[in-house]
């Protein structure tokens, strides 16, 4: 199984291969992950409805909100280990890719 992370309020974390959101209430992380995770949510969430002319002024703050997401995944991923996931990925929904991967082994990599 991989694992996802975006900005989806409703379900900011996803099995990959198939986009099933994962319930929260089944994650082992702790409450403090948890409080970061909604904080990070409510903040991003404002930036997704946005237009690409809209967010052009908007990038740096973006920037700065995904790499607090890259963060929140190595915390969830430290939290949540489990054999059966095999990655877990951060996906930027305001720049619509993937940019940041932990592989199983600990190993992480950024996509360009």
């Amino acid at each position: 199984m991989t694992i996802i992370l975006d900005g989806d309020i409703a379900y900011p974390l996803r099995e990959y291969q198939d986009n099933r959101p994962v319930d929260l209430d089944d994650v082992r992380i702790s409450k403090c992950t948890r409080g970061h995770l909604q904080s990070w949510l409510d903040e991003y969430s404002k930036y997704i409805p946005m237009k690409l002319e809209e967010l052009s002024i908007h990038w740096k703050e973006v920037d700065r909100l995904d790499k607090q997401g890259e963060g929140l995944l190595r915390k969830i991923a430290s939290e949540y280990r489990s054999q059966e996931i095999e990655k877990y990925y951060y996906f930027s929904l305001c720049r619509d890719k993937l940019q940041f991967v932990i592989f199983q082994d600990g190993k992480e990599k950024e996509f360009s």
